[in-house]
Formats: C-alpha cells, structure tokens, sequence
C-alpha cells in the first residue's frame, strides 16, 4: 500500500492536527488525511491517539458516517480507529456488528487482520480459533518486524492463549511457545522501549514460566512507564496492579504446592519406615508368642501329669499304676510335641528336637503299655 496523500483545501494547512478538529476549524474527514502508511507504527499510533484523546461522543457517530461514505483509504482508517475506540469502551456487540457489517468491505486491507486479532484479544480469544490467531499474528511479525505492534501482538497472543489453556486445565505451556513470544516482546521493547504494555506482556510470559521474580519487576516497571495523560491511564493501571496481584498469587500458590509435595514425601517416607518397623516387631511379636505357647503347653502338661500320676498311684494296684503313669507320660510327650512341631513355621534345630520327644514319648506309650498288660 502506498502512502495515502489527499491536495488540502485552499488556504488550509496541509495536516491537520487534533486540536483542529476539537476547535471545529476540521472536519473527521479531514484529520484522517493524509496519513502515513496503513502497516507503519506511526498509523496506528496516530489512529489511537485520536480514538483516546477525542470527544468520544463527538467522534463515535462521525467515525460511523465516515465508514460508510468517506473514499476507501479515509473510510478504513475510521473502521480502524473505531475499532481502537469501541475496545476501549469495552463495547463488544457493537464492536463485533463492525466486523459483521464492514469486515466483508476490508478484509483485504493489509492492517485489517491486525485489528481483527486485537479485538479478539480484548475478549480472551474465546470463541476464536486460537491456532488461526497465532498462525495469523506471527504472519504480521515475521511481515513487518520494525512494526512494534505487529511484533507486540504476536507475544500478547502467545500469553493470551496459553493463559487460556491454563485456565483449561492445560498446567504445562510448550517451552518453545513461552520463549518464541518472550522474543516477540524483546523486540518489540528494543525497537520501543517506553511503551509500559509490552513490559505488562514480559511480565505475563514470564509468570507463565514461573519466572515471578522478573515478571513481578516487570509489571512495575509497565506502572511506572505508563503515560498519565492517557483517558484510559486509570484503566491500565488497574489492569496492572490486577495483574500483579495475580503473579503474587501464582508464586505463592506454586510455594504452596512445592511444599505441600515436600511434605507429602517426607509422609511416604516416614509411612514406609513405620511400616517396616511394624512389620519387624509383629515378627518379633509373633516368635515370642510361639515360644509363650509352648512353655504354657509344656507346664500344662507337667500339671496334668503329676495330677495324673496321683490319682492313678491312689486308684491303682503299683503295677498297674506304673504302666498307665508311663503311658500317661509317653502321651503327653507326644501331644507337646505335635503342638511344638504345628506351631514351628521352619525346619529348623528345634524342631528335631520336637520330632525326638515325639519319639520318646510314643516308646513310653508301648513300654508302659507293656507293663500295664503283664
């Protein structure tokens, strides 16, 4: 697109300036000609000059009728400079019925893409095809990189959409989208270091990749760079200080989970050891049980026996006596020993020894059965 140049009125200057057209010495018509070129940072900045700084009472039907009847080149910079104007006002059904009506007529207008994404970008890039918009930005990036807006616009999106995706759930935002819009936004503050929204940008990429150190130094120096003449400084730093309460809340909430993961660790740790230290004592435990058993098994039986012994020595003739008293005693030999052996887990050393008074007391059960029957 070559610049757009119109020959003044005679006796008029040939620029006119805003202060003319809040004089009424101009007419809209006449301050949005000549302009610089349509993909020059100068356009956009004089268009958002004029959408903030103007009587938007005044300016918002005259950019309307310059739309619809102004020559192509006047009429698209009153659609562009509405645009800027209706986002502001944050009035997104009448911004959103421009692109309705007027978009079909500009589509093919260089600069027109641009404002399309910005107005998206106002709404969160919701209801958008988030993929088409960054393909879209970086295109004017790439296309036009001494234009800072372009060059802005593509790293806004990138935050913008992973912002979106986190809200999504999506906690991990690619590595190599984060740095490409961190770059975007570098040199947009190389070519345009005292614009105080790219550092607001920087600031959101960088949270993003949990850098809240830079990010929180960032956002306040986008508050102090802002310009305080703007009609919407207010707004802005609003907007900043919003923005970096949220970067404090992301750093303690991600403190928050970090500690939370270091306790929750410790606790496994801590719950395995307990584990296998209580796993140690119930085998313990359970040894010491075996070994209760068996002495309690063992007294039981000596009890029995003597018991026995008596009343069979009282009852009986000595003869007879002594056989059942020696059967008795190969009896209770035997029965220690199968409770001894049922309670032994392992073969071991012991447990011979079980099987040996097993032995014992089954020939002391035939001999004194012997001696009972002679």
């Amino acid at each position: 697109m070559t610049e757009t140049t119109a020959p003044p009125r005679a006796g008029a200057p040939t620029t006119w300036t805003l202060d003319d057209y809040h004089g009424g010495r101009c007419a809209l018509a006449d301050l949005l000609k000549p302009l610089p070129m349509e993909t020059s940072r100068e356009y956009e900045l004089l268009l958002m000059g004029i959408a903030l700084k103007a009587d938007r009472a005044r300016l918002r039907p005259e950019l309307l009728v310059a739309v619809r009847d102004a020559d192509e080149d006047v009429a698209f910079a009153a659609f562009y400079c509405g645009t800027i104007l209706l986002r502001r006002m944050k009035d997104f059904t009448e911004l959103e019925s421009w692109f309705m009506i007027y978009g079909p007529r500009f589509a093919g207008r260089p600069a027109y893409g641009h404002t399309r994404v910005m107005s998206d970008l106002e709404r969160g890039l919701r209801n958008v095809d988030v993929s088409q918009t960054l393909r879209l930005s970086r295109g004017y990036a790439q296309g036009f990189p001494k234009h800072t807006g372009f060059v802005h616009l593509y790293a806004d999106v990138v935050a913008t959409a992973r912002e979106l995706a986190r809200e999504n759930g999506d906690e991990q935002p690619p590595v190599d989208a984060i740095e490409s819009g961190l770059k975007a936004v570098d040199d947009a503050i190389a070519l345009e270091p005292g614009y105080a929204k790219f550092y607001a940008t920087k600031a959101r990429l960088l949270a993003l990749r949990h850098d809240y150190g830079e990010a929180l130094i960032c956002i306040t120096f986008a508050i102090d760079r802002e310009d305080s003449s703007r009609s919407d400084y207010a707004i802005r730093i609003g907007n900043y200080q919003s923005l970096r309460l949220s970067i404090q809340s992301q750093e303690n909430d991600r403190k928050l989970r970090n500690r939370i993961e270091e306790y929750s660790r410790e606790f496994d740790r801590k719950h395995d050891e307990a584990e296998a230290k209580l796993a140690e004592s119930v085998s313990r435990m359970d040894g010491s049980t075996l070994k209760n058993l068996e002495f309690l098994g063992f007294f039981a039986a000596l009890i029995s026996f003597t018991i026995g012994s008596v009343q069979m020595a009282v009852s009986f003739p000595p003869q007879d006596a002594a056989g059942l008293i020696v059967v008795l005693m190969g009896a209770l030999l035997v029965a220690f020993s199968g409770f001894s052996f049922i309670l032994e887990r392992h073969l071991s050393t012991s447990s011979w020894r079980v099987l040996i008074a097993g032995g014992v007391g089954l020939l002391a059960c035939v001999g004194g059965a012997l001696i009972w029957l002679r």
